[in-house]
């Protein structure tokens, strides 16, 4: 992979990453985001793990948003496997 498709690629992660972090925080119950602090790594984690395992990321965004989701119902974002 050459520097130009990389650079591409991690624009493509940021970008996916980001939506993720702002859908998740819109979907948070009101007075619910005391998880804001782990809110980011929660989803840097989740969407990392997708990009890594997928050689499609047409859907990452979906998926990781579920994973996301899953955590914020449980009121906790532990780094762990949550499939």
């Amino acid at each position: 992979m050459d520097a130009t498709n990389h650079q591409e690629e991690w624009g493509a992660f940021q970008h996916v990453e980001l939506m993720v972090q702002r859908e998740a925080r819109d979907r948070c119950p009101v007075g619910c985001c005391s998880l804001s602090a782990v809110l980011k790594p929660c989803v840097h984690h989740v969407v990392a793990e997708l990009w890594q395992s997928s050689r499609i990321t047409t859907f990452i965004p979906v998926l990781a948003l579920r994973q996301v989701g899953d955590c914020i119902r449980a009121g906790t974002c532990q780094l762990g496997d949550r499939r």
